[in-house]
């Protein structure tokens, strides 16, 4: 973890926001799609195979996986992450789906609803490659 945090500094600030740290992120194990966002700061190898990421957004956050010597999965689907959220699983798998979870917030227990908050941004494939070409 302490290598992967510090070869990370000029790297990250050149290409932050490139889908190519969604594939450095699957290289050390974790599934995450090509629609979702996420900064590469915020995920560890060590923990990163115990994370499943899809159509969502997540800036920076702070996460456990660990809670009372067992690990917890964290999923999250179609729903965006504010800024600086904890999200601390009590029970395996923490799921956060189809929602919109505020800044700073401290999550313990699953969020899932029945249909997509309407706040949540479409995506589709051609915006997706068009947001590459632009942030390159």
């Amino acid at each position: 973890d302490w290598h992967y945090l510090t070869s990370l500094g000029l790297i990250i600030d050149l290409t932050e926001y490139s889908k190519l740290w969604n594939v450095v992120l699957m290289m050390h194990g974790m599934d995450i799609d090509f629609q979702s966002f996420t900064s590469a700061i915020t995920w560890l190898p060590s923990k990163v195979d115990l994370v499943k990421l899809r159509k969502s957004f997540m800036n920076v956050a702070s996460f456990d996986t660990k809670k009372g010597n067992k690990y917890h999965l964290l999923h999250i689907e179609e729903s965006n992450i504010g800024d600086r959220v904890h999200l601390e699983p009590t029970v395996s798998p923490l799921c956060i789906s189809r929602t919109v979870v505020p800044p700073y917030a401290y999550v313990k227990t699953s969020i899932e609803k029945e249909t997509k908050d309407p706040r949540t941004p479409k995506t589709s494939f051609a915006c997706l490659i068009w947001q590459e070409v632009i942030m390159s």
